[in-house]
C-alpha cells in the first residue's frame, strides 16, 4: 500500500453533514502482502488538533487517506479508545488513518 499521494476526496460537504457521515479508523497492513491486519474506529477525532500533523493541502476535512509516520503516533494513540493497546512495529507494518462513511442504520 502506498501513501506517497493522498487519495482524492469526494465532493466537499459541509462540515456538519459530514462529521455525521463519516467516522475515521486507524488501519494496519502487513507490508509483506498488504492486507488488513487491523482497523480500530475512533470514537472521536479532534480534526483541529490532528490536522497540523499532516500536510493536508485543501482536504482540511482529513478525507483523504494518510500514512502515519513514528513521529505522529503519539498523537494518534492519545485518540484511540481506551481499551486499545498494541505495540506498532514498522518493520512489520504500515499503519493509516482513513476516512469511512458511516454504515447506515
Amino acid at each position: 500500500m502506498s501513501a506517497d499521494a493522498a487519495i482524492k476526496a469526494p465532493p466537499t460537504f459541509g462540515r456538519k453533514q459530514m462529521e455525521s457521515e463519516l467516522s475515521r479508523s486507524v488501519a494496519c497492513y502487513d507490508k509483506r502482502d498488504d492486507k488488513l491486519v487491523f482497523d480500530i474506529e475512533l470514537d472521536h477525532f479532534p480534526i483541529d488538533r490532528i490536522r497540523p500533523f499532516w500536510e493536508t493541502g485543501e482536504d482540511k476535512e482529513m478525507i483523504c487517506i494518510y500514512k502515519i509516520e513514528r513521529y505522529q503516533m503519539p498523537e494518534i494513540r492519545s485518540i484511540l479508545p481506551k481499551n486499545i493497546e498494541f505495540e506498532w512495529n514498522e518493520e512489520k507494518y504500515e499503519y493509516f488513518l482513513e476516512c469511512h462513511q458511516k454504515a447506515e442504520t
